[in-house]
């Protein structure tokens, strides 16, 4: 179901593009607005992950209610991120493309726009390496796929996409606010 809505998203995303082809500061701050979203996405996530895997790892015990809850959120938050990164994703990459600056800054924006959307699916992805039951305390087996998991899925990913956000709404309220003069 889920594939489904992406392409959906992105489709839309494309069609948006496309329909605000002649107002290019329109697809800039729409692009930054994307941007934004992804940090507040990623920052609500974080904030809950965090509590989920120090209750997981027998580091910080929280009411089995109060788990479960915030498991469903993050679980679904999760998933349902993808479908609006899939729809700005044409934005970011428009906004990208269609920048009247050096050609150089243009590749670059692309990277970042394609490394912004491609963080998130590797998020997705990584949020399954830890393994469903974990020994309290972490036994020298389990040390590395959990210290893997906090590596990739809740340390590195997470801090290059919160930069690479913040770069992308900067640089694209500054040029669409540059236009609007």
């Amino acid at each position: 179901m889920l594939p489904i809505l992406d392409v959906i998203s992105f489709i839309a995303g494309t069609g948006v593009v496309i329909a605000l082809r002649r107002s290019q500061r329109r697809v800039l701050v729409l692009s930054a607005a994307g941007a934004i979203l992804g940090i507040v996405l990623l920052v609500v996530l974080g904030i809950d992950g965090w509590s989920i895997l120090r209750h997981r790892t027998g580091y910080r015990s929280m009411p089995t209610v109060r788990y479960l809850a915030l498991s469903a959120v993050h679980f679904w938050l999760g998933h349902f991120t993808m479908p609006p990164i899939a729809f700005f994703t044409p934005l970011m990459l428009a906004a990208a493309v269609t920048r009247a600056s050096a050609l150089w800054r243009r590749i670059v924006h692309v990277i970042l726009a394609a490394t912004f959307s491609a963080g998130f699916l590797l998020m997705s992805f990584s949020g399954y390496l830890l393994p469903r039951n974990i020994p309290n305390p972490v036994t020298e087996q389990a040390a590395p796929l959990v210290l893997r998991f906090v590596f990739i899925h809740a340390t590195v990913t997470p801090c290059l996409l919160l930069l690479i956000g913040l770069l992308i709404a900067w640089r694209n309220l500054a040029k669409g606010r540059a236009s609007a003069v």
